[in-house]
């Protein structure tokens, strides 16, 4: 509403200009909207004295149009019924709504207009209460009841698909009191969503019920300029009671469905221990690892990344953030010939031609291996990430290998690190689950402040001590991960790298954890290689 010097305003929505009279209460006239500048003024009182609307383009008789009061100016030149102001009369108030037949968009409120369209015509109370969208729609679907010999209460929403000014005082009592309300929305995006927010306000004060339209229609309107009225009515009969999409009875649980087993994870071959005890890589999980810098994070997660590609028929993204594409193709090359990925990037001659190029077509150049290339910028913003996974599996990405979480936040100050982690966990086990995807994850832990080893004498060694709270940034890695796997460095007198061990500190689906498979790097070849493996009884 602009307010201009003359002390009136002028509503950019509908109404057009308004005198102040009218602002202030004094005056029941409304000017047109601003599609038609003539200024024409209404009152509900002259509304009153015109004569009953002639809707029959839309396929309403005049029966219909009788019962629900709809009026219609005529052109005072000729007589001729005025087809810019068909008027619906309000439920409360006294107002109308005047409508335009040749566009939709030009609608104004003359007068008081409240309540639902339709609520002065039928009395307060009783079993069944039939609410539409739109006001042609509730006469369109009174009048197919009325054929098959029922009279029942029917209205519509005041501001259609909006559902605004369902909750007002006036609205909300006469709603109540019926038993059951039956909603024929329309059939579209708006009207499903329409459904879902006047249940969420009225299912639990009434039982309320959802008419599906007949196929081919959108509303109760068009079932009737398509004459499938009866159609209609049986759909009513039809209707089903109102349930929240997330709340399902056991008695729509089928028996089949609990005898129905999960699909087996796939058995990592090179980590055995680690496999029988997670029960091998499962769909629809995330997973994590984690473990301080330098100690082989990256070097495992390759292995796993490797040997679903060379092994599998899966689609397998390989996201290493802190590598660009030549390095991350580099490593397979490398892993696929045993070779040190750093002796390999310094001398790509140290592997035969046919073997590097067997490698390439068997690993990258296969159709079922993606990477990613940040840039020069080398940031990857938590928006894009999830539009990259939902792009990476709509071409039919099942495996994801990424590395690492953190740097996608290097740039920010700590707290809004630990917000910005929280968001991207959560939308990623979101897609996981949603998708089936498998996500491996590498996730950084926070410095010490000092060093705890956990003695192993099975393998004669002292393992470094590593919770899953020491995530860098979070604690929703224990929250939302379906595994967390940590990366244990073994602690030697001399500070040289030693070996390794795999234990699992969660493991939502199978339940056993602990340490599992002892590795260490083959300094020749730049493999992990299994140590002799520990007995466990699980």
């Amino acid at each position: 509403m602009a307010l201009y010097q003359d002390h009136g305003g002028y509503c950019f929505s509908n109404c057009g200009y308004i005198r102040q009279s009218e602002l202030d209460g004094s005056d029941t006239k409304t000017y047109r909207s601003r599609r038609d500048r003539k200024m024409s003024i209404w009152s509900p009182r002259e509304i009153n004295n015109f004569p009953l609307a002639d809707l029959s383009h839309r396929g309403l008789s005049s029966e219909a149009v009788e019962r629900y009061g709809i009026r219609q100016a005529v052109r005072p030149e000729n007589g001729e019924p005025d087809e810019q102001a068909i008027f619906f009369p309000a439920g409360n108030g006294g107002g109308y709504k005047r409508k335009n037949r040749l566009t939709k968009k030009d609608t104004e409120i003359v007068g008081d207009y409240n309540g639902l369209f339709g609520q002065s015509v039928f009395s307060r109370g009783g079993r069944l209460l039939l609410i539409t969208e739109g006001e042609e729609d509730a006469i369109a679907l009174w009048q197919a009841l009325k054929q098959q010999g029922k009279d029942y209460s029917v209205v519509s929403l005041p501001n259609g698909a909006g559902c605004g000014g369902i909750e007002k005082r006036e609205v909300w009592d006469y709603i109540t009191s019926f038993e059951a309300v039956m909603l024929a929305f329309d059939a579209d995006e708006q009207g499903e969503q329409a459904v879902e927010k006047f249940a969420e306000i009225y299912s639990t004060e009434v039982k309320v019920k959802i008419v599906e339209m007949p196929e081919g229609c959108k509303d109760a309107n068009d079932c009737i300029k398509q004459g499938k009225g009866q159609e209609l009515v049986k759909a009513c009969y039809r209707s089903k009671d109102y349930q929240p999409e997330m709340i399902i009875p056991g008695s729509e649980i089928s028996y089949d469905m609990i005898r129905e087993p999960i699909k087996p994870g796939y058995m990592l071959r090179s980590f055995p221990e680690f496999s029988n005890k997670m029960g091998g890589l499962r769909d629809g999980e995330l997973g994590v690892v984690m473990a301080p810098p330098g100690v082989g994070k990256s070097t495992w997660v390759a292995e796993v990344g490797y040997e679903l590609i060379r092994n599998t028929d899966d689609k397998v993204a390989w996201l290493f953030l802190e590598e660009d594409i030549k390095k991350a193709t580099q490593r397979l090359v490398a892993l696929d010939n045993d070779v040190p990925l750093a002796k390999y990037r310094l001398n790509p001659d140290i592997i035969p031609e046919e073997d590097a190029r067997n490698s390439y077509n068997d690993l990258i150049n296969n159709e079922r291996t993606w990477f990613i290339d940040l840039g020069p910028s080398g940031r990857l913003s938590v928006d894009r990430l999830l539009h990259l996974l939902r792009y990476y599996r709509s071409q039919g990405v099942t495996r994801f290998i990424f590395d690492h979480i953190s740097i996608l936040f290097s740039h920010d100050d700590r707290d809004n690190e630990r917000k910005l982690i929280d968001n991207v966990l959560s939308e990623v086990a979101a897609f996981c689950a949603a998708t089936g995807s498998t996500m491996i994850m590498v996730a950084h832990i926070k410095r010490f402040d000092q060093k705890v080893y956990v003695k192993d004498d099975i393998n004669d060694a002292q393992w470094l001590y590593i919770d899953p709270a020491m995530a860098r940034g979070s604690g929703s890695f224990e929250q939302l991960a379906f595994w967390i796997a940590a990366i244990e460095p073994e602690k030697t007198e001399d500070e040289r790298k030693g070996r390794m061990r795999i234990n699992v500190k969660k493991n939502r689906e199978w339940g056993f954890t602990g340490p599992c498979d002892v590795l260490h790097m083959d300094m020749n070849t730049g493999r992990l290689e299994l140590s002799e493996p520990p007995e466990y009884d699980y």
